[in-house]
């Protein structure tokens, strides 16, 4: 059995179906896990963008409608989680395991995060003296686990300013604990 073909069997067994509102939970990348979807990153599916009804589920992706923006977007099955089917009923989360591993549908946690820089200080000569580090931003934000987390900030920040001899970037993220 070929990626895809294992791909098509766990997307039939996931309980996704035609007419369902789902959310989109995490990025993908592309053909990930035998899927034939295109990859999404942070950006993409920020604030909701993505959600919404299932309108196909055909050659091992699932297309969402969006009838706003007159487009579609294609996701493999286990970045969806199912929020209305479509009788109007609404499942529990569930776990779907498949050889490329355990895919959990879960709802956003909130996640404090610190980004830091290394920042060089020159001397007066304009030799690189001493690196120090400090707190560029801080704050909280909701995500589905710490890699989206990381990804949603990252893509906040923006380009940092390259006159600013930022040496390095560092994110660090930890559930939130009240």
């Amino acid at each position: 059995m070929t990626d895809q073909e294992k791909y098509i069997e766990d997307q039939k067994a996931s309980g996704i179906a035609v007419g369902d509102t789902v959310r989109v939970i995490r990025t993908n990348n592309l053909r990930e896990g035998g899927s034939t979807a295109f990859s999404h990153n942070a950006k993409d599916i920020e604030d909701g963008r993505c959600d919404g009804i299932v309108h196909s589920m055909e050659d091992g992706c699932i297309w969402l409608a969006d009838i706003e923006e007159e487009r579609a977007w294609q996701f493999p099955y286990f970045v969806l989680e199912i929020v209305k089917k479509a009788d109007g009923s609404v499942p529990n989360a569930k776990s779907i395991t498949s050889e490329t591993g355990e895919c959990t549908m879960k709802t956003q946690e909130i996640y404090c995060y610190v980004v830091t820089i290394d920042k060089k200080e020159k001397d007066d000569n304009g030799q690189i003296d001493s690196i120090r580090k400090s707190i560029l931003d801080d704050g909280t934000v909701a995500a589905y686990d710490k890699e989206n987390a990381k990804l949603k900030i990252m893509a906040d920040l923006g380009p940092l300013d390259e006159k600013a001899d930022i040496d390095e970037v560092e994110v660090l993220v930890r559930p939130f604990c009240g």
